[in-house]
């Protein structure tokens, strides 16, 4: 619940052909409406509180372009950061690239291609000595301590432990 929200008690009754009604109670919330917007635009403002980790602040010339994005275009708040943040040559040549791929009937490749670069270039080093999440990454197979195997399950199983 919210704050202003309010919390009411409802009776309900059924009625039967024999006679005898049966009453059902059933607790409801009830929220106020904001003045000048609909239910959808609570929704919105609920949704864009859940995206605050996707925000990044912008400084200059960035900020006012997610702030044109935003009012001019009706962008979510966080899709005009993200556009934002991204260079505009890069986006620029990218978009150039896309259009060559297109035109020769390679659009979807470019387009996964430019995925799985994406997904490769970010993937970030380790630090010497520092453990992967992935034990076929670490020295001789090591897992992390705490790690949940299937040779655990079985041990658990079998009680072995």
């Amino acid at each position: 619940m919210r704050e202003g929200d309010e919390t009411r008690a409802v009776e309900l009754e059924e009625s039967s052909s024999s006679g005898n009604g049966r009453g059902i109670v059933a607790l409801v919330t009830v929220r106020p409406r904001i003045k000048g917007s609909n239910s959808g635009d609570v929704v919105r403002e609920e949704e864009e509180e859940d995206d605050e980790d996707l925000i990044v602040p912008l400084r200059g010339a960035r900020a006012y372009a997610e702030r044109a994005l935003r009012e001019r275009l009706g962008l979510s708040r966080w899709l005009a950061n993200l556009l934002a943040r991204v260079p505009l040559v890069r986006l620029a040549s990218w978009l150039v690239a896309l259009r060559i791929a297109h035109e020769r009937e390679l659009g979807p490749v470019f387009v996964l291609a430019t995925g799985f670069s994406l997904i490769i270039s970010n993937l970030g080093r380790r630090r010497a000595g520092q453990a992967s999440a992935y034990s076929i990454f670490n020295d001789g197979f090591a897992r992390l301590p705490g790690q949940l195997t299937t040779d655990d399950v079985d041990d658990a199983l079998m009680h072995r432990r």
